[in-house]
């Protein structure tokens, strides 16, 4: 079966069932598809490399374990200004990623 790097996205899309488990024949299709279409591959390589920032190296960063911690303490001790720090703590981790996105850029 013949499929084109549109049909082949939306069927990576697709996989995993309702709790997000991927079976072992949807892992064959997705290595499958990445082969056959190295855009897609690159763009997945994108995308999980800034999951993995984002998930770890944003959370080691100084800043954010600072604000998180204000936040941490914000939600007990003043709730009404929780919303405050959320927005300035996401934004401090969008920040951080930008940062860390831009350095692997010039290395």
């Amino acid at each position: 079966m013949e499929i084109d790097q549109e049909e082949a996205s939306t069927i990576l899309s697709a996989l995993g069932d309702e709790d997000g488990a991927i079976a072992e024949k949807e892992l064959k299709l997705e290595k499958r598809i990445r082969e056959e279409f190295p855009a897609i591959d690159e763009e997945l390589k994108k995308s999980e490399r800034r999951d993995h920032l984002w998930e770890y190296e944003v959370e080691d960063d100084k800043r954010v374990r600072e604000v998180r911690e204000k936040l941490e303490k914000t939600t007990s001790e003043h709730p009404q200004n929780f919303d405050i720090i959320l927005n300035e703590f996401m934004n401090l981790k969008r920040k951080v990623l930008h940062e860390l996105l831009e350095k692997e850029e010039a290395d």
